[in-house]
Order: structure tokens, then C-alpha cells, then sequence
């Protein structure tokens, strides 16, 4: 989103001509990001996980015979 290939592969010490340095520098952040939720005592999880997590709470719903209203429309259902 705001290109910072360059300086983040100069301050990570990497070699910009890899053809994998956007998804190595993307990694890097991933886990720096996870570990200062860690470290605060806090948690984090994707989209997809929690999208299909609330599918299976769905499901278990309607088989137990309740319904589980939903805008479905912004889960992407």
C-alpha cells in the first residue's frame, strides 16, 4: 500500500533484487505484529477464521432449532 520495499529491505538487511521481498518483508511484519499482541496479553485472528467460525456457530444454531440472525450480506455469505 505505501511501497516501502526499499527502505524496510535496507533496515531488514535484505536483497532487493529477490523476487520474494514483498512477501518476505510482508512476513516480517505479520510476525512482529503478532508477537506485540502476544506479548500484551492480547489476541488477534484473520478474516477467513473468524468468518468461518461464526458459519459453524450458524450451523450448530439452526441444528439445535434456533435461529441466528445475521446481515449476511456483510459476512460475505
Amino acid at each position: 500500500r505505501y511501497n516501502v520495499v526499499e527502505s524496510w529491505s535496507d533496515a531488514m538487511t535484505l536483497n532487493r533484487a529477490d523476487r520474494l521481498i514483498k512477501q518476505k518483508i510482508s512476513l516480517e511484519v505479520e510476525t512482529a505484529v503478532l508477537h506485540s499482541f502476544d506479548k500484551a496479553k492480547f489476541t488477534i485472528v484473520d478474516s477467513d477464521t473468524v468468518g468461518n467460525q461464526f458459519v459453524m456457530h450458524c450451523k450448530r444454531e439452526r441444528d439445535a432449532g434456533r435461529e441466528c440472525p445475521a446481515q449476511w450480506s456483510w459476512i460475505g455469505g
